[in-house]
């Protein structure tokens, strides 16, 4: 039973957030410029993969970019950039808590309310505060692993970040 809960809980840890982005607006490229700064970039050009970046500046008329991988300065003309996603860890964890003690700290109480006699005899209450905790536990692990992901999606992008890169 805990391995459905565990499950479930990487099924639903971790959402993506799509933005559309126009890169024409200064807003929007100040919005983005400013996310990069502080989270983990990820480039989606035209026709090709996403790549891991670094340093990433854009401008109204070149994106500039150091590339993670190889550490190379790199740039392209910011009309060839269909999605920019970036990771937010720590909300994927915070998301992740709450899953884990939703979850397992309910199914808990079910369970503590149904079992009889065992060896260990629990509360119902006592059952959803153990459960609890062992679901922000287990949430918190999962929810850092998945993490969370805002993409900013240009209106050439349509559909999952996936598909942009096709």
């Amino acid at each position: 039973m805990r391995l459905a809960v565990l499950l479930l809980a990487f099924g639903l840890a971790g959402c993506t957030h799509t933005r559309p982005a126009d890169l024409s607006s200064a807003a929007t490229r100040a919005e983005v410029n400013a996310r990069a700064e502080r989270g983990h970039p990820v480039l989606h050009l035209d026709g090709q993969r996403g790549r891991q970046v670094r340093s990433l500046h854009v401008a109204p008329d070149v994106t500039t970019w150091i590339d993670k991988k190889t550490g190379e300065a790199r740039s392209a003309p910011t009309a060839e950039v269909r999605a920019v996603a970036f990771r937010r860890d720590g909300h994927g964890a915070l998301q992740g808590i709450g899953i884990g003690v939703a979850v397992v700290g309910l199914l808990d109480t079910y369970l503590g309310a149904l079992d009889g006699e065992g060896f260990l005899t629990f509360s119902p209450l006592q059952g959803a505060a153990f459960g609890a905790a062992g679901g922000a536990e287990i949430g918190a692990l999962v929810g850092a692993i998945r993490s969370d992901r805002v993409v900013y999606e240009t209106a050439r992008c349509r559909g999952p970040v996936a598909r942009c890169s096709e």
